[in-house]
């Protein structure tokens, strides 16, 4: 993801573009002046900054437009917030409220914004360093009514992230390079090659929780080997994503065959999921068995449950 760090001269400019864009669009504005032209009595118009980002925007939009500062939605006429990622934020905002309009510095979600990570003059902290994404595991940890001053947890969002990252790394390695350096052999025989036991932990996207356990793979080569070492960085390299058990299964067999295209790949994945195991159900012991298989080794099965 490219990250884009934006200058308080980049705000400026976002701001302006926003409050122009406020001043031709707002039913609010526009109902204002009509009373103006009448000689009607005109109403404050309410504006709200959603927490955190959005506050220094709301101000900033306030003093152009002489708007008034409020600190509950249910007061507002109009919400800002300095960037929509998912949507879902504005979504709850306006749930129930149709009369209120909702305002951002940057939409997330337009195509010209996509693959990008913006980070905010107030997201950087009096050293220097990006806190934009340490925002997030502070807010969470305040969300379950920790302290996140006090001692034990003061650092933990800069861990947090530091861990994530390992987690997730996945994203930044490409299967192809892992599996480019292969061996010649025979041209063709019908020996298996076969690792198993290969240890992964992955992050269940339901839920963001770990689920974890084993990947066995089998394959038949036709013409060209792996060294061992390959297959347990591919499965680490699907694995290190957010994840669901049957595609990851599904992405170690499909990669081998287009990559390797041996005879046949079967791969067995087992594991142990905590969504299941510490919430929800709570069956500890419980064990989840995906399988794919490709080539010869799916041919094999179709034949055997046609007999």
């Amino acid at each position: 993801m490219e990250k884009v760090i934006l200058q308080e001269k980049d705000i400026n400019r976002l701001i302006n573009e926003l409050a122009n864009k406020i001043r031709f669009n707002s039913s609010f504005l526009k109902r204002n002046d009509h009373m103006q032209v009448t000689g009607t009595i005109k109403n404050p118009i309410n504006i709200y900054g959603v927490p955190r980002g959005g506050i220094p925007v709301a101000y900033r939009i306030a003093h152009i437009l002489k708007f008034n500062i409020v600190d509950t939605v249910k007061e507002a006429d109009i919400i800002v917030d300095d960037i929509v990622s998912s949507g879902r934020t504005r979504e709850e905002m306006m749930k129930g409220v149709e009369h209120i309009e909702f305002y951002s510095l940057i939409d997330g979600q337009c195509d010209c914004n996509a693959g990008k990570w913006f980070v905010f003059p107030w997201e950087i902290g009096l050293e220097g360093a990006d806190e934009s994404a340490t925002d997030i595991p502070t807010r969470l940890i305040e969300f379950i009514g920790e302290d996140v001053t006090r001692e034990g947890l003061v650092d933990t969002p800069k861990r947090f992230i530091k861990a994530w990252k390992f987690l997730t790394s996945g994203y930044n390695e490409d299967p192809k390079e892992i599996l480019k350096t292969r061996f010649t052999g025979e041209s063709k025989n019908d020996n298996i090659v076969q690792l198993d036991d290969i240890e992964f932990y992955s992050i269940c996207e339901h839920h963001l929780l770990p689920f974890l356990g084993k990947v066995s793979i089998s394959y038949i080569p036709d013409g060209c080997y792996l060294g061992i070492s390959k297959l347990a960085r591919l499965v680490n390299c699907f694995a290190r994503r957010v994840q669901i058990q049957e595609r990851l299964t599904n992405q170690i067999a499909n990669t081998l065959q287009k990559e390797l295209n041996p005879q046949g790949v079967y791969v067995e994945c087992r594991a142990q999921h905590l969504c299941m195991l510490a919430r929800g159900v709570q069956k500890s012991g419980s064990m989840l068995i995906t399988e794919a298989r490709t080539g010869v080794f799916r041919e094999s099965v179709q034949h055997f449950d046609t007999k």
